[in-house]
């Protein structure tokens, strides 16, 4: 994974992936115990009842199941909404992250799965399934929704956000939780990305 943020590999990022505002990630393989269908039909409820305009950006391998989600999504009339990422380089991969409204995951299972540690390291809110005994291992540092009811998302989201509170105790949650475990350099590699990521902003911030 690439280790230093800097302005030309966040401007690169920007003109290559062009993506949209308001967009929460979900990196899986286009497999259907992965429940992309659910975040789809949430994205489809936000925008026409609550008039909310929420994009999503998927990425993964597929094996057979991508055209099956594609024609989904064209059947929904939200092809501009809905974005279908092959594989991601790792030095573009944290911001992704950085630039999301939430890591979503409403994956049929788990808990072995790594996108929600690196959106703790990245600080970013996460929405998972609350499935088996998951909660043994996210504990409080997740807002849990139920992976076959699309509305559990739509809730979780807008709680997010309406309540910034909530936001903020689920990323110190994630940060604390990640910290308790031990972190290899991968994870490392996302902090010093967050790091020089603030130090830039604030300068543009101050010179603004």
């Amino acid at each position: 994974i690439h280790t230093e943020w800097d302005e030309f590999k966040a401007l690169d990022f920007k003109k290559l992936y062009k993506l949209p505002k308001n967009y929460i990630f979900y990196p899986a393989m286009y497999l259907p115990h992965k429940n992309h269908r659910s975040i789809i039909d949430a994205i489809e409820i936000l925008r026409s009842k609550f008039n909310l305009d929420f994009n999503i950006v998927f990425c993964g391998s597929d094996n057979w199941h991508l055209e099956n989600l594609k024609l989904y999504v064209a059947k929904k009339n939200l092809k501009k909404n809905v974005i279908f990422l092959d594989f991601i380089e790792d030095k573009y991969l944290p911001y992704f992250y950085l630039d999301s409204f939430a890591l979503v995951m409403p994956a049929l299972i788990g808990p072995t799965n790594i996108p929600p540690w690196e959106a703790f390291k990245m600080g970013i809110p996460v929405l998972y399934s609350d499935i088996h005994n998951i909660k043994e291992v996210y504990k409080d540092a997740v807002y849990y929704i139920d992976p076959f009811e699309p509305k559990s998302m739509v809730k979780g989201i807008i709680d997010l956000i309406n309540n910034k509170n909530l936001k903020d105790k689920l990323i110190t949650s994630g940060k604390k939780l990640l910290n308790s475990i031990d972190v290899d350099k991968e994870f490392e590699q996302f902090f010093e990305i967050i790091k020089k990521r603030k130090k830039v902003k604030e300068a543009w911030e101050l010179n603004n």
